[in-house]
């Protein structure tokens, strides 16, 4: 089961569930007053409600509630077709080798491509920043000891430790550059993978917000790695 069309619509930034003008219900741009991006029949708004998916906005309409994000990123979460992309990742013995993980572990590419609210700049920039930390000896998993590890020479323990080093200064940089209450929010959601929504109510922060707080970040991400936005 992947996320239904009218909820992807609504998890954009600046979009609302409105009435038309026959009373049907429709997911609008521009704080419900742009074009009909999705259309909801009765029985699912009705069904959304009783869900608790949904927020009554107090200038009208309704956006998604903050169950309705946790819900929206279990869905779409479970999205089929993911193609598996290679990345390199540095084992515990030191060697650098090519590993393929599924697009599962991007927790960025649910809110990217069509229907996503995060630009292709912003999402290479995330992914990009993940596979450095996935290389660096931030990541806990693949911190390792080089000296014990015998050998050396290519794609030894000498060249992973500074490949390591390497990424582990562009993270850094990246951190940096987006300061520290963004670089808090990069930790939570493109490290530890933790719900954007889940993130917004522990930090006391309005629903929906944390949207634009994650671009925001991502973008002085691609400023610190000379990508586009």
């Amino acid at each position: 089961m992947s996320a239904p069309v009218w909820m992807k619509r609504l998890a954009r930034p600046e979009t609302r569930l409105v009435q038309d003008e026959t009373g049907q219900w429709v997911v609008r741009a521009g704080k419900g007053q742009g074009r009909t991006l999705a259309r909801l029949s009765l029985a699912r708004f009705r069904e959304a409600r009783r869900q608790s998916w949904l927020h009554d906005c107090k200038t009208g309409g309704f956006d998604l509630s903050e169950e309705g994000q946790r819900a929206f990123e279990r869905l779409a979460g479970q999205l089929p077709g993911k193609a598996k992309q290679p990345r390199t990742l540095i084992e515990e013995t030191g060697e650098i080798c090519p590993n393929a993980v599924t697009c599962a572990s991007d927790p960025l590419s649910r809110w990217s491509g069509e229907g996503g609210w995060l630009s292709a700049g912003e999402h290479a920039a995330g992914t990009r920043l993940i596979e450095d930390w996935s290389r660096s000896s931030l990541n806990p998993r693949m911190t390792a000891d080089w000296l014990r590890v015998p050998g050396g020479g290519r794609g030894g323990p000498e060249e992973a430790s500074l490949s390591a080093i390497a990424a582990k200064d562009r993270v850094m940089r990246a951190l940096e550059m987006a300061g520290p209450a963004l670089s808090r929010l990069l930790t939570h959601v493109c490290f530890r993978q933790d719900p954007l929504g889940a993130l917004e109510h522990s930090e006391g922060w309005p629903a929906r917000s944390g949207k634009l707080a994650l671009k925001l970040a991502l973008q002085a991400v691609a400023r610190s790695y000379g990508m586009p936005v």
